[in-house]
Formats: structure tokens, C-alpha cells, sequence
């Protein structure tokens, strides 16, 4: 009695019926064999409980009248049994059932009065057993509730009700593992939104959480399963339960297992898996768990959004101190290093490269490379990223890439590279936020190198501002060139500055100017910058070199060179060469300051060259280009003022009226010409003077030198002037010296013993020297 009818029936009577029916004994007494059923409003028959062995007959007409009973027929009728039914309504609550009652019997067992009683009573003994079971149910929800609160109260109390979503799991997953009667471990798999997929985040196996992309779980797999859940209570599946979902290779390997889904208002927050690598699981008070889960999945989903609020709060803590960094400093490198150590802060299990496309110093300790731009090439995404200025994924088997560009209001300054070993997805306000904080980077780097360009500006209009000034006080030229080479050297670090002033006579040629370096002094330096110094005459262009290997104009021992002409009125006068030894050792900037420098030097050196000119006009003899009478009296005032001694010569052409008279005025010129060629030729013009002391009168003023030496050089003149002038002329020569420890010395004085001299040579025949 009371033993389901195998295969033929699909369901059997509820606990309800089959307690009501067993404990009827008169039911088995009386009405052996029977069938009592249970049919819904539809006619489907969902419960049977039969009596004693069914004989064939009366187990054919059950077949009918379950058949008529699901079509809607009118139920039939049979000679050997006999059919009675009832309407029930078993009252709202835990058994509630709105059908049929129905009863099959022989009938030669029992009258259809005595069947009809007998289910009248029945029929009236559901409701009180209803209510009873479901007091019953109540009574053991109720305990089991309490179990579950008390077992809450213990995790909050053992985690000291802490925010942290990871220890609160752990103490939760110990609790299940403790209903555990065999070996086995538990562990959370947390969804991550990004992947669409479920990441081992706590587990009683450490190794599981270690090594989370071997054990991670596809969302895909589990999309039908939690389909279900969605519509139903939270419920566990065995692993006969779920044959279909593919697992990885390590959980397909153990023996079993089954998943619990966490889920709040529909949505899967993860999912609890216990597994056994032997044997078969076992948990007990299962229902217990179930709810357990149940009711702390809302503690859960407010610990994870705890944890998001505070990454939130963290990324816009981060924003604000870079900020507050990038508005205090005004430096590139420490912008930089402010960035990369918030990317770092943020992602700690991000590895961050740099590549800067400007030449940007930067402390050794940041990883950064130069930007390689490859056009054209699809699979370079940094290139793409520099390129469009929008971020980038590059996702690989063992790892991930981001491309983040570096980027201000007017340009794309750099990318961040930023790897991660393994498979991780960035949700969309992550990516927000790196890229927030990038493009705050870049606009900071924007505002500093604008900064740093305007005090650039400020301190190269200072320095070209102060040269102007400098080089307007200054009319002596080489002072001016050297002030000039200083103010270079030291402002480009240049090994060498030279200036150099063309001409456009060819006998003259061109000529470095005194105050230029050393190198610009060397024998070497005619052939090296012979082409540079033809590009500057004939094409009026810059020259602007970073490494001079394999350049046409190159210079021997230089690496970098600038070079600018001096243009006057577009006519290129002469031109500046800065050189160094190092490879590209002037920026462009540099270049920049060293045109404006030398275009507004130029206006000073010409003004300064015509003074010289103008100067040199002033004290030159326009015929012979000696010095004038009073320069050269100024000249030896001052040597009697610094000098010890000194010598004079004064000579004058002999019968010069006759070669005017005879060849006429103009080879009288030529001859005064022959004549002071001859005396610059014998005098060292760096510390003796030449001047044309009036008509045919010549004179030499020899500085620190003794009479005797003096005479010698007057002999010297002497003899060139009668051997190489035409016509040949000769000249007689007076010579006269003072002495500071002779006594009393005056201009006067040796001008009067000079002159004295010279007449007493002309006395004793012309063509003398007389002292």
C-alpha cells in the first residue's frame, strides 16, 4: 500500500494525500484494490495512490477515464468498475488545489453509497490536514529562519560587520564548508561586468584565487541556467543537473561538484561552487544555505557597491591631488612622474611605458622610450592611438594592452602603454577614468611648456634686449665680438663661436674677426669653412646641423653646427658659426634665440664697422694710407706716458719738385705711394707707426727701441726706397730717440732733433741718415 504505480502515472499524491490516505486504514479495508486520483482543473491527473494490486481491468478503465478527463469527454462507465468523483478545493496555503477527487473500485467490493461517503468525509478531513501541514511548514520555516539569522549574526559578528566584501565572503564560504561531511573546497566566482564572466575571487584553495584565469567561467555557459533562477526561488544544481555547461579543464577534471548562483533582484552577483576531487559531494542542511545565500546576497551586493563607491572615491581623489600637483608645479618631468604614479596607484597590476614624442627630460626612473610614428601600419595601435587620439585595446592570449594617448587642447603629445599580464576587460568608466586622467596630464604638460615657452621668450627677449644695450655701449669691434662670443658660448654651451666678415675684394678676402675662438684662429679653419662660407654668400641660408657625419659640411672634430649670415640691406656682410663636439647639441629653440641674436648684433657691427671705418678714415692719409701727423703725434704721447724709450724717424724725398716738375703730379703720387709701401714693408706694424708727416715728408715712430736699432731700420728704408722705386728716388732720413731716465722729454723736442737730422743728411748729400 501507498507505493506509486512506476512509469505508468506521471506524478504521485502530494505528502498531503498520501498522509491522509495511509493513515485511512479503512481505505485499504474496504475498498482493496482501488484507485484514488487527484486531477487539476484542466483534467490532468497529478497524483494517484492505489490500493493492493490492480487487476487488469480496472487498470485499463483508469487509462480511459484518464484520457476522457484530458480531452473534456464525458467520463464512461464500465460493467466491472465502478467511477465516483468530487469537486475539491483545498483552501489557500502551503497545499492549496482547486480539482477533482476521484476514486475507482470493483463493484462487486462495495456499494456506490458507501464509495460516496467515504469521499464525502475525505473530502472534509483536506482542509484541517491542510492547515496542519501548513502550520507544520510555518513551524519548521520558522526555525530554520531563526537558524539562518542566529548563522548571519555569527558572520557579522566574526567580520566585526566590516566593508570588506572579501573577508565577509571568506567567513561565509567557511560557513558552508563546515556542512561539508567530506573533503572539499568552496569557492566564490565573482562576475565581472567587463568580461562577462565569473573570476574566482575567495576560496578555501588559495590556488584557485592565484591562478584565476585557469579557473575562470564564461557567462555564456551559465546564461540559461540563471535564465531559470531569474523566474524561480535561488535553488543549487548538481552536477547531473547541468551535464551541458562547459567547464574548464581543471573543474572538469574533478569528480563533483555543484553550483549555487548568488543572485539579487535577477541579476547574478556570482556563484558559490563546492567540489570534491574524490567521491561525491554532500552538504548538509542544504535548505539552510540556500536561504543563508539568500538573504546575504543584498549584504553582498551593498558591499560591492561599497567597494565601487570607494574605487570611485579613490579615482576622484587621485584626480584631484594630480590636479593640485599639476597647478603647483610647472615642470614636464614632474607632470609625468605625477601621472604615471596615479596610473600606478589606481592599477597596481598594470605595467606603464611612456612614449614621448618630444624631447622632454625625464627622471631615469620612469620607463620611457621615443615615439616611433609608422604610417600606414594597421597593426601598430600606439600609432593609430597617437594618430586619432582615441584609446585603444589590443587583447592578446596572455596578456592585455592599452593605448592611452597623452593629449592637450592642441596636440597629442605622447601614448602610455600600459600591459597586463593576462586577460583583463576594463570596464567603460575605467577606461573613462584613465583617459580622464591622461588628458589631464596632457592638458597640464600643455600649460607647462606654454609656461616654460613664455618665460623662454621672457628670458631670450631679456638676453637679446641686454646684448642690444651692451653692444650699443661698445664701438671698439673686437670687444664687441668677444662679448658677443661670450654671451654665446655660454648661452649654447658652443665649444667654439667665430664671426666672420666678408668682403668683396678679392686681395683682401675674408676675414675672422678679432675677439672669435681659438679654433677660429687655427690655420685649419680657411679649408674647413670654405663651402659653409660659400652657402652663406651665395644662397643667404641658415645652417642648422644635429650630426655632421656624411654631411658635405662637415667640420673635422664638430658634430653640431649653427650658422647665420649677417645680412645688411640684402647684402650678406659676413656670418656667425657656432660649433660643439657633441651630437645634436642645439635644440631648435636655440637655433631660434641665435637668428635673433645675430639679426639684432648685425645693426651694432655694421654701425661699429663704420666707425671703424669712419675712424680709421679720420687717422689714415687718404694717398698712402699711413697714419696722419696727428694720430701719430697722439700715439707717441701716449708711449712716452707707458714706455721707457722710444725713436723717431723723419725723412723726406730727395728733389721731389723735379720729379713733379718732370713727370708731373701724378707720378709725384705714385711715388710717395713706392715710397710708404717700402716703409710699412720694414716696420712691424703691430707695434711701430707709419704716418705722412706733410707733401713729401714721411715719418716712423718706432716704440721701445734704442737708437742704434733705430738707425738700422732707417738704413733699411733707405736702401729699399733707392732700389725699388720708379722713377728712383731716394730719401734722407733723420733720426732722433728719447729716454724717460735721460731726462725732461716733450713731442716737441724730438720732432726739433728729428728735423735737425733730416737736414743735416740732406746737408751731407740726400740719400743719408743723419741722428
Amino acid at each position: 500500500m501507498g507505493q506509486a504505480m512506476g512509469n505508468l502515472f506521471e506524478v504521485n499524491f502530494t505528502n498531503l494525500f498520501h498522509s491522509l490516505l495511509e493513515k485511512n486504514h479503512s481505505f485499504e479495508n474496504k475498498f482493496a484494490p482501488a484507485v484514488f486520483f487527484l486531477a487539476d482543473k484542466q483534467g490532468k491527473i497529478c497524483s494517484v495512490f492505489e490500493s493492493a494490486f490492480l487487476p487488469q481491468e480496472m487498470l485499463e478503465f483508469f487509462i480511459t477515464v484518464k484520457h476522457a478527463l484530458m480531452n473534456g469527454k464525458t467520463l464512461p462507465a464500465n460493467d466491472l468498475c465502478m467511477l465516483l468523483t468530487a469537486e475539491i478545493v483545498i483552501p489557500a496555503g502551503i497545499s492549496s488545489w482547486n480539482g477533482k477527487l476521484g476514486m475507482i473500485v470493483l463493484k462487486s467490493s462495495c456499494s456506490a453509497v458507501e464509495i460516496s461517503s467515504f469521499l464525502t468525509g475525505f473530502k472534509a478531513a483536506i482542509p484541517p490536514a491542510a492547515k496542519l501541514v501548513e502550520l507544520e511548514e510555518k513551524t519548521k520555516s520558522l526555525r530554520k529562519t531563526v537558524r539562518v539569522h542566529a548563522k548571519m549574526e555569527q558572520i557579522l559578528k566574526e567580520t566585526e560587520c566590516s566593508d570588506d566584501f572579501r573577508l565577509f565572503v571568506e567567513r561565509y564560504l567557511w560557513s558552508v564548508h563546515e556542512n561539508a561531511d567530506s573533503e572539499g573546497e568552496v569557492v566564490f566566482f565573482l562576475f565581472d561586468e567587463a568580461r562577462k564572466a565569473f573570476l574566482p575571487e575567495v576560496s578555501t584553495d588559495g590556488k584557485i584565487v592565484r591562478e584565476k584565469e585557469r579557473y575562470t567561467l564564461t557567462m555564456e555557459a551559465f546564461q540559461s541556467l540563471f535564465a531559470d533562477v531569474a523566474e524561480q526561488e535561488i535553488r543549487i544544481f548538481y552536477k547531473a543537473d547541468i551535464p551541458a555547461i562547459p567547464m574548464v579543464q581543471e573543474l572538469e577534471s574533478i569528480s563533483d561538484y555543484l553550483l549555487l548562483p548568488v543572485m539579487f533582484k535577477g541579476s547574478a552577483l556570482g556563484i558559490i561552487l563546492y567540489f570534491v576531487r574524490t567521491g561525491s559531494c554532500h552538504l548538509q542542511h542544504i535548505d539552510e544555505i540556500v536561504e543563508l545565500t539568500s538573504a546575504l546576497s543584498p549584504w553582498m551586493k551593498r558591499l560591492l557597491d561599497y567597494e565601487e563607491m570607494m574605487l570611485e572615491k579613490t579615482r576622484k581623489e587621485l584626480l584631484l591631488k594630480v590636479n593640485r600637483k599639476f597647478y603647483s608645479c610647472m615642470d614636464v618631468n614632474a607632470t609625468l612622474e605625477e601621472i604615471v604614479c596615479a596610473l600606478l596607484e589606481a592599477y597596481p597590476e598594470l605595467q606603464v611605458e611612456l612614449l614621448l614624442s618630444h624631447d622632454w627630460y625625464v627622471a631615469p626612473h620612469l620607463s620611457v622610450q621615443p615615439f616611433h610614428f609608422t604610417r600606414g601600419d594597421e597593426g601598430d595601435l600606439a600609432s593609430l592611438t597617437y594618430l586619432t587620439g582615441e584609446l585603444s585595446i589590443q587583447t592578446e592570449k596572455e596578456k592585455t594592452v592599452l593605448y592611452v594617448p597623452l593629449k592637450g587642447k592642441q596636440g597629442v603629445y605622447g601614448v602610455f602603454h600600459m600591459e597586463y599580464k593576462g586577460d583583463r576587460r576594463f570596464l567603460k568608466k575605467e577606461l573613462e577614468f584613465i583617459q580622464v586622467l591622461a588628458d589631464t596630464g596632457g592638458n597640464a604638460i600643455e600649460n607647462t611648456e606654454l609656461y616654460q615657452q613664455s618665460q623662454q621668450y621672457i628670458s631670450n627677449l631679456q638676453l637679446i634686449n641686454k646684448t642690444s644695450h651692451q653692444l650699443n655701449q661698445h664701438l671698439n669691434l673686437t670687444e664687441m665680438v668677444q662679448y658677443m662670443v661670450d654671451i654665446m658660448q655660454t648661452t649654447f654651451e658652443a665649444t667654439d663661436v667665430g664671426f666672420i666678415k666678408f668682403s668683396d675684394k678679392p686681395p683682401a678676402g675674408d676675414q675672422v674677426m678679432d675677439g672669435s675662438s681659438s679654433y677660429f684662429s687655427s690655420g685649419t679653419c680657411n679649408n674647413d669653412l670654405a663651402l659653409v662660407i660659400d652657402v652663406m654668400k651665395t644662397e643667404k641660408e641658415e645652417i642648422f646641423i644635429g650630426n655632421s657625419s656624411g654631411n658635405s659640411l662637415y667640420i673635422s672634430n664638430y658634430q653640431s653646427m649653427m650658422a647665420v649670415p649677417m645680412l645688411h640691406n640684402h647684402r650678406v656682410i659676413g656670418c656667425v658659426i657656432v660649433l660643439s663636439t657633441e651630437l645634436y647639441a642645439f635644440s631648435f629653440d636655440m637655433f631660434k634665440l641665435f637668428k635673433s641674436l645675430v639679426h639684432h648684433s648685425t645693426l651694432a657691427f655694421v654701425n661699429s664697422l663704420l666707425h671703424e671705418e669712419l675712424k680709421q678714415l679720420v687717422i689714415t692719409d687718404y694717398l698712402t694710407k699711413l697714419y696722419t701727423r696727428e694720430y701719430m703725434d697722439q700715439r707717441i704721447a701716449e708711449s712716452m706716458k707707458a714706455d721707457l724709450y722710444g725713436a723717431f724717424i723723419l725723412m723726406d724725398i730727395d728733389r721731389f719738385k723735379q720729379i713733379n716738375d718732370q713727370y708731373g703730379h701724378q707720378i709725384g703720387d705714385e711715388v710717395i705711394i713706392q715710397v710708404a709701401k717700402v716703409i710699412l714693408a720694414a716696420i712691424d706694424e703691430e707695434k711701430a707707426l707709419a704716418a705722412r708727416w706733410g707733401g713729401e715728408e714721411l715719418a716712423v715712430y718706432l716704440p721701445e727701441m734704442q737708437l742704434e736699432d733705430a738707425v738700422k731700420v732707417a738704413e733699411a728704408i733707405k736702401k729699399n726706397v733707392k732700389e725699388t722705386t720708379a722713377p728712383r728716388v731716394s730719401v734722407s732720413c733723420g733720426v732722433a730717440c728719447w729716454d724717460r731716465q735721460a731726462g725732461k722729454k716733450s713731442l716737441k723736442k724730438l720732432f726739433n732733433d728729428a728735423d735737425r737730422a733730416m737736414y743735416k743728411a740732406k746737408n751731407l748729400g740726400r740719400d743719408y741718415v743723419a741722428y
